[in-house]
């Protein structure tokens, strides 16, 4: 058959569907017509050569590929037998290699019978080159034959690969995002993000099994722990794996009840209540093992439902649990006459033994512990939400955990007074956390000769009082309902009553520039500062953050929370220069500035060469566009709040400033 009829029988074979499997017996680059027709729902090609030439799987494939603008996987069955030359491999750049076009949907390639020859090696880089969006390319060793109606067989055709040669050549070309595999005779090469890996097995199939064997041969203490790691739902899937997977789900070391476990989703229905209950009883009514490490409880459950609560608590307790959280309700701030569910202590001392409970955390529960319950010695951290407290009663949960170091109050009826003490004995308290404690205006703490951090949300405190206490090195203080008083206790009294202070979270739900005092008391020790400011106004950031970097002259590290919500005006980027921005304090110390939830405004920006200017040792500045929610207790979750940076401009006006010894990061 001559060269023009097979370049017209190519061209027959190429239709428009989008499964095509092109063959030919030998290819020469001459036969290849320069222009393609357009193959508008391709999607997936597999291409083979059975006859070698040198340029020939290069140019059609190219071909091809240019010609599929929506391809998404291609598949390559290379020539079985060598042209002379052939196993000589070139580190010379081709033409082919070289060329600027780029392929934007294919994701997947596979290369069959690969040998390492110069042409098969530039055929790999110029796909690794040009296919901007690849994933995964699978390099193959054994060659497969085609025996008809989509069905392949394996060759058993003997073929070498120059291992070493290969992988040096090609590790350069592999992209960040994609997964390169090289399967040899008995070894599989793995790289992915530049690591290499070395897994047995002369397929990936095989491979998969042995991994699967020996994972099943692991002793039952570790696979426990392993699918400890899965939830509920995934950790039940697992039962249908193999015999030995059977009953693994039902030993799990940490359970965790919550609606996204039961459904899959986070929709909660008033109906589902019953659903619910019925699905813990079923898991702790199969649950075999020994112990149970952590147990949580997520889900508003009301009274009636007290006995089955009751029963939860009595068998994890049994269990020897370690860590127990039980939330039942969704409201922020509970109703002073809400019934709430009154937790069943004893359950831990039944049998006089002492639990070892560890970490307790109870939301929309009553916890009212007697004197001389000791059953909670080994208790380290407590936290009580959603429930109405009184100074009795936190003297008694002191008196009776010992050992207790972190303890939370959080959106708690409290009495005017609080008294944190045990009698005259020494607290170990580490960190205590007030918040949003409705109607608590003093607090008096007695012999926390431990206590490094406090921390204050919600109302101003009338009056703090340490007696016979280490002063806190860490504190948190968000104002929330008093934006005004908190602001002057802030940059008033506060430096007095945490003299000792070195790492300070200030939040603000507003700030305008006439609220920040002239001059703010020096914080002598202040190492570390984090800054929130939750709703915005044109300069208020930028002011109060130059008043309290000034205040702050050993300060090392800031980090920045920006406000959620924009002000009129606030994504328009001006590049006049601010008074602030050209004053001329310099900073000596501070090294380190992070700022959260940037979008690239105006204010953000001026922010930011502010302190690009004037922090003469700043080693990093790191800007993230994520915004960031604090919960308590030093814990954060990053939000989803959509936002929208211009990169270009911002980074244009920022690159201009970033001095020699900083590096700038934008994320």
């Amino acid at each position: 058959m001559g060269k023009s009829k097979r370049a017209k029988k190519l061209r027959k074979q190429l239709t428009n569907g989008q499964i095509r499997c092109v063959s030919g017996s030998s290819l020469e680059g001459d036969m290849i017509p320069k222009q393609l027709p357009t193959f508008t729902k391709l999607k997936e090609l597999v291409l083979m050569v059975v006859k070698p030439s040198p340029t020939s799987v290069l140019e059609i494939t190219s071909s091809l590929v240019k010609a599929s603008p929506f391809l998404r996987k291609l598949q390559l069955h290379l020539p079985y037998k060598s042209y002379r030359g052939r196993e000589k491999i070139s580190l010379e750049k081709s033409k082919s290699e070289s060329e600027s076009f780029q392929h934007e949907q294919l994701e997947e390639v596979e290369i069959f019978n690969f040998r390492g020859a110069e042409d098969e090696v530039k055929l790999a880089i110029y796909l690794l080159r040009n296919m901007v969006v690849l994933q995964k390319m699978k390099i193959i060793r054994k060659a497969q034959l085609y025996e008809g109606d989509g069905k392949w067989m394996e060759s058993s055709l003997p073929t070498a690969i120059e291992r070493e040669q290969v992988h040096k050549r090609l590790a350069q070309e592999v992209p960040y995002n994609t997964q390169l595999i090289i399967l040899v005779k008995k070894l599989r090469k793995q790289l992915t993000n530049g690591q290499i890996r070395y897994v047995s097995g002369s397929s990936l199939e095989d491979c998969n099994t042995e991994v699967g064997d020996s994972i099943s041969q692991l002793p039952e203490e570790i696979l426990c722990s392993i699918v400890s790691l899965l939830t509920l739902r995934e950790a039940a899937r697992t039962s249908v794996l193999s015999r030995r997977w059977r009953f693994l789900w039902r030993s799990l070391l940490k359970l965790n009840f919550d609606i996204t476990n039961m459904t899959g989703d986070t929709i909660l229905q008033q109906h589902d209540k019953g659903r619910f209950v019925t699905w813990i009883n079923q898991v702790l009514k199969h649950h075999a093992g020994e112990k149970i490490v952590s147990c949580r409880v997520v889900y508003p459950l009301g009274g009636e439902y007290g006995q089955d609560i009751d029963q939860w608590v009595q068998f994890v307790a049994a269990k020897d649990v370690e860590e127990l959280h039980i939330k039942l309700t969704t409201c922020h701030l509970l109703h002073q006459d809400y019934t709430l569910y009154e937790f069943p202590y004893w359950f831990f001392a039944q049998g006089g033994r002492r639990s070892s409970l560890k970490c307790l955390s109870l939301n929309s529960c009553s916890l009212s512990l007697p004197q001389n319950f000791r059953s909670f010695s080994s208790l380290v951290s407590l936290c009580v939400k959603n429930t109405r407290v009184s100074e009795e009663n936190i003297q008694n949960m002191l008196s009776n955990c010992l050992c207790l170091e972190q303890f939370s109050i959080s959106k708690c009826y409290c009495p005017i007074r609080l008294k944190i003490a045990n009698g005259d004995k020494y607290l170990k308290l580490k960190h205590l956390n007030l918040t949003f404690c409705r109607g608590l205006e003093v607090v008096e703490i007695y012999n926390a000769i431990d206590l490094a951090s406090f921390e204050c949300r919600g109302d101003v405190l009338r009056q703090l009082l340490f007696k016979n206490s280490a002063q806190p090195v860490r504190v948190c203080f968000f104002p929330v309902w008093n934006t005004l008083a908190g602001i002057n206790y802030a940059f008033g009294r506060f430096a007095t009553d945490f003299p000792q202070l070195e790492s300070l979270f200030l939040g603000f739900a507003r700030v305008e520039g006439d609220m920040i005092p002239k001059q703010l008391p020096t914080f002598t020790k202040l190492k570390e500062l984090v800054l929130m400011v939750v709703k915005p106004s044109p300069t208020s950031v930028l002011e109060i953050t130059s008043s309290l970097v000034k205040a702050s002259p050993f300060l090392r590290k800031l980090q920045l929370h920006l406000p959620y919500k924009s002000y009129r005006g606030r994504e328009k980027i001006s590049l006049e220069k601010s008074k602030s921005e050209s004053e001329s304090f310099q900073h000596e110390q501070l090294e380190e500035v992070e700022i959260f939830n940037f979008r690239g405004a105006e204010d953000e920006v001026k922010l930011a060469i502010y302190l690009l200017r004037n922090m003469v040792v700043l080693q990093k500045m790191k800007i993230i566009r994520k915004a960031q929610l604090y919960e308590g207790d030093g814990k954060w979750m990053e939000s989803s709040l959509p936002t929208a940076i211009e990169r270009e401009q911002v980074h244009k006006r920022l690159a201009q400033e970033v001095p020699y010894n900083t590096q700038l990061i934008i994320l």
